[in-house]
């Protein structure tokens, strides 16, 4: 039997193009959720001047896309046939529990994040779109002689 779990704290989330300020302090909020991943009222939001350089980081090295623990799991038998013939059997689970890890937030702070149909989107928000693979299961058996 074997067991693989994987947990990270997710990659940066992408930084926002724009000046921001305005009256907004930080663009961590108290409570994460995938409505409101980082700030994203759009009057904390200014666009820089055209053909100006990005004088802002790429991503945020504080503020991580969603992510959470992945569990795989095998199990695996040899059966003796006979002498000379042996049976092996194996099964294996990659993402034994199901769990969707999201897309990261987006972050082009033009696009005012909404609610719709109970799907947020627009600036801040993640979209509960699946960007792992669901739970696979695979058996296999090999025939030794």
């Amino acid at each position: 039997m074997n067991t693989i779990l994987t947990a990270r704290s997710g990659i940066p989330t992408n930084w926002p193009d724009g000046i921001f300020g305005y009256g907004c302090t930080s663009y961590k909020v108290e409570h994460q959720t995938l409505a409101q991943w980082f700030q994203n009222d759009p009057s904390c939001y200014k666009a820089k001047p055209s053909w100006s350089t990005r004088w802002v980081p790429n991503r945020f090295s504080w503020i991580r896309n969603p992510n959470a623990p992945q569990v795989s799991l095998s199990a695996g038998k040899t059966f003796n046939l006979t002498e000379r013939y042996k049976l092996d059997v194996r099964g294996e689970s990659f993402n034994a529990t199901n769990t969707p890890i999201f897309k990261g937030p987006a972050s082009d702070y033009t696009v005012s994040a909404k609610v719709v149909a109970g799907v947020a989107t627009g600036l801040g928000t993640v979209a509960p779109e699946q960007q792992n693979f669901p739970r696979s299961i695979q058996i296999s058996m090999k025939l030794r002689f």
